[in-house]
């Protein structure tokens, strides 16, 4: 994983999350305001803030006298810089330990500005829902979301219905599109093109996902998979998903038991394979033990 880049945005002070983007790259941030990408420039940190709670350090302190964090300058892992005065410090860390700010990095990568709807190549834009940041076409309706956004619509709508009404989504689109034209749509963020999916695996709502980046929802389609979801879609899936993994443990079990029990030969010097009862379970039981412990590992 490389490590994470963040800078502020000109205007808001927001931490935008650049990791992603070359030097230079022009972004856009959900304020509105538009920079080019830096290319930070790092210093050896000071130790005089605690990573752990911001708190200010005695010279020559090993531990932090407000929260007994220690204090392990050589020990810490610099691969990031603090967005506000370039000093080089941990991915993890809360604070910078030579100005003190809090590291917030937003929970969406910067937008670059030249990004484009892959569906109808319309410019893209960012509003704020509430705590979400929604990447939208105005053309066509259409929404990208971060891997993990969808995943969180849809555990509040299994719990609360009105979760549409808050994001203020496009009614109508201002084109419409090929309904009849399959077609493999490009990441808005990496430009790979993106499998479809059925959504909850028997949805019928295919939806266009990019492993590492995110999922594009035409128009609709955010709505249709909510519905889906309160309808208890996602909780049968999840069913499905426990029961055929037992039944696959239960097969990966009795597989190993005909490979690997031991044969026992009757009087007559013949191979006896029947055992009792008491047996078989005991055996069964250790290999589905086996079989869970290398799936773990």
């Amino acid at each position: 994983m490389s490590p994470r880049a963040l800078q502020l945005c000109p205007a808001c002070r927001r931490q935008l999350d650049t990791t992603a983007l070359a030097a230079g790259a022009a972004i856009v941030c959900v304020c509105g305001a538009r920079a080019l990408v830096e290319s930070p420039r790092a210093h050896a940190p000071r130790a005089l803030r605690c990573t752990s709670c911001g708190g200010a350090l005695q010279a020559g302190a090993r531990a932090c006298a407000y929260c007994s964090a220690e204090v392990t300058l050589d020990e810490l892992r610099l691969d990031s810089v603090c967005p506000d005065c370039g000093a080089r410090m941990s991915s993890g860390a809360r604070y910078c330990m030579e100005c003190g700010l809090s590291i917030e990095p937003q929970a969406w990568r910067a937008l670059a500005a030249t990004a484009k709807c892959p569906r109808c190549a319309s410019a893209l834009r960012q509003r704020t829902a509430g705590a979400l940041v929604l990447v939208e076409c105005i053309t066509c309706a259409g929404l990208w979301l971060e891997p993990e956004q969808l995943d969180q619509l849809c555990e509040r709508a299994e719990r609360d219905g009105a979760v549409l009404g808050a994001l203020g989504l496009q009614k109508q689109p201002t084109r419409a599109l090929d309904a009849g034209a399959v077609k493999y749509l490009p990441c808005v963020r990496c430009a790979q093109p993106m499998n479809r999916r059925n959504f909850g695996g028997s949805s019928g709502i295919v939806v266009d996902v990019c492993k590492t980046h995110g999922v594009w929802l035409d128009h609709g389609e955010l709505e249709r998979a909510i519905a889906f979801a309160r309808g208890g879609g996602l909780l049968r899936q999840r069913a499905r998903e426990l029961d055929r993994l037992r039944t696959e443990e239960t097969r990966a079990a009795e597989h190993a038991w005909t490979l690997e029990a031991p044969a026992r030969r009757d009087d007559t010097g013949e191979l006896d394979l029947s055992l009792d009862l008491a047996s078989l379970g005991r055996w069964l039981a250790r290999a589905a033990d086996g079989l869970l412990r290398r799936r773990a590992s």
